[in-house]
């Protein structure tokens, strides 16, 4: 039932009564019967996306430097593998943008309490190594495009915390990973 307790329920009609199958013109199978199954003529379009990263974790003040950036994508038949790896990389600005400096704090009532959004840090190229992207070959006897619009984004985040962990030996739960935020647990640990 929809938020607000008010919202249609939808009612179960009783099947008519079984009056057998009515014929179709032109040879066509009988009205009602189950339609055939059509072949399939490509895999299923489940685009497949890994993230790895090198870094390096300064312990005197946290700073995360990322040294390499790999990405592996299963894009299908990439109609323009151009296009399709530049998606990938921007993707990968964005996640690394969300993972360790874009953050909007708010008061106890969910208002922003940023005054301006000048102190926002959006991330560029500039910010990063190039990522390696990788495209896998298509298979199947006839490939088809994958989606790759927003889903380059999803590993990038357990991809850098990953990274963080090995560099450092701590697991982080919480976003951004800012360089206060990693300095402070690196000075709790020792």
């Amino acid at each position: 039932m929809p938020a607000g307790g008010r919202g249609h329920r939808l009612r179960r009609h009783p099947a008519p009564p079984d009056r057998g199958l009515l014929p179709r013109p032109s040879g066509r199978a009988p009205l009602g019967s189950p339609r055939p199954r059509r072949r399939r003529r490509h895999d299923p379009v489940l685009a497949i996306c890994a993230q790895w990263f090198l870094i390096t974790v300064d312990p005197a003040t946290g700073h995360i430097r990322i040294i390499d950036s790999v990405h592996v994508a299963d894009a299908g038949l990439a109609l323009d593998p151009a296009q399709c790896r530049a998606q990938i990389e921007g993707a990968v600005v964005q996640g690394v943008g969300t993972t360790l400096w874009e953050e909007l704090p708010t008061d106890h009532n969910g208002r922003i309490t940023t005054t301006d959004l000048r102190s926002y840090t959006i991330p560029g190229f500039g910010h990063l190594p190039a990522t390696t992207v990788h495209l896998l070959e298509p298979r199947g006897t006839a490939p088809a495009p994958k989606p790759m619009s927003e889903l380059p984004f999803n590993p990038v985040t357990p991809a850098l915390a990953n990274a963080l962990r090995d560099a450092s030996g701590l697991r982080f739960t919480a976003l951004p990973l800012r360089s206060d935020t990693v300095w402070t647990a690196l000075d709790r640990a020792d």
